[in-house]
């Protein structure tokens, strides 16, 4: 490159460098004296949102009524969080809910697909059950199963199986 091509490309940095130094000074300046932002950001109500807390302790297997519950407010947005009281009345919790406590969704139980398919007095039974085939994945948390064992016959048990 020539010697006048390089004092060229040399001037127009440095008036690149200059006209962005002056911009990037016009945008640290404040255009409102603090007195004012501060007075904006006092006037504006903070946001609130309403979830669902538990009013007294719950007990395990209790049906939810309207006392158990109230509404409360709090500033940030909780996912899976109920915001009405509603749609908890009459579900039964699954695990004990402290007074105060946020009601959520695992709270509550649900019926798996096996559960849902009985009718009283059955039971579902699953037979030749190793660790790869369980239940299928259609047994959850909460469920009530029965557990049947057969051993075969030893010494210990005098031959009975």
């Amino acid at each position: 490159m020539s010697s006048s091509a390089l004092r060229i490309l040399a001037i127009l940095l440095a008036i690149g460098a200059t006209v962005l130094g002056y911009i990037g000074y016009q945008a640290s300046q404040d255009t409102q004296p603090p007195e004012s932002r501060m007075a904006e950001s006092s006037e504006a109500a903070p946001i609130s949102y309403p979830i669902v807390i538990a009013a007294r302790d719950i007990a395990p297997d209790h049906k939810i009524v309207a006392e158990d519950i109230k509404v409360t407010m709090v500033d940030k947005q909780v996912k899976d969080s109920f915001s009405e009281p509603p749609p908890l009345i009459g579900l039964s919790s699954r695990m004990t809910i402290a007074a105060g406590e946020m009601l959520l969704p695992e709270h509550f139980q649900s019926l798996s697909a096996v559960t849902a398919n009985l009718h009283p007095g059955e039971r579902a039974v699953a037979v030749k059950v190793d660790e790869v085939t369980g239940v299928g994945g259609y047994i959850e948390p909460g469920d009530k199963v029965d557990v049947l064992l057969f051993l075969p016959a030893g010494q210990e048990t005098d031959k009975k199986s």
